[in-house]
């Protein structure tokens, strides 16, 4: 992305601050009563996490197996299983130390 103050430099990030930025942008549309109804900018972005999101959710392809139960009000739900997990807080130290803007 073109920096918005300089333009002969880039802004740079890792794609998981992006991917939570995006699950974030889907949580606000959700939830309109308390952040308001979002403007067409806002739905366009909402359309461009929803696809990012998802093109993720393929490439990583979880194959946990997951037992779904019957549940009364809710139809099938899946239990949560246990997962081996990232440590984000290192990550997101290590990307905030190394976050810079490349020259073009």
């Amino acid at each position: 992305m073109e920096s918005p103050t300089n333009s002969t430099k880039y802004l740079t990030g890792v794609q998981v601050i992006h991917q939570l930025h995006c699950l974030n942008a889907i949580r606000k549309g959700v939830y309109q009563k308390f952040y308001g109804t979002p403007d067409k900018h806002a739905l366009l972005h909402m359309d461009h996490c929803i696809d990012l999101l998802r093109i993720v959710l393929q490439c990583y392809s979880d194959l946990t197996p997951t037992l779904y139960t019957n549940h009364v009000d809710h139809g099938l739900l899946g239990k949560p299983r246990t997962h081996t997990c990232r440590n984000f807080k290192p990550i997101l130290e290590w990307a905030t130390e190394r976050k810079y803007i490349i020259t073009k």
